[in-house]
């Protein structure tokens, strides 16, 4: 569905609050297709650097020497 039909605006309302609010809207699918996918990496890359930095906590935790 839709934003504008879950927010209940038509596109001219839509385009209207975003400038208002200085947010651009994308409409190309091309362009909608790579933010989605920059996002999912975006995403990925984070859930990758945290779980490397709970191991390296825990190998720090249960180390010897210090440091």
């Amino acid at each position: 569905m839709e934003a504008t039909k879950l927010l209940s605006l038509s596109k001219a309302s839509l385009r209207k609050l975003a400038a208002e609010h200085g947010v651009e809207l994308i409409t190309d699918e091309e362009k909608i297709k790579e933010f989605k996918e920059n996002r999912e990496k975006e995403w990925h890359k984070n859930l990758t650097d945290k779980l490397f930095q709970k191991k390296m906590r825990f190998f720090d935790s249960i180390s010897l020497w210090s440091g």
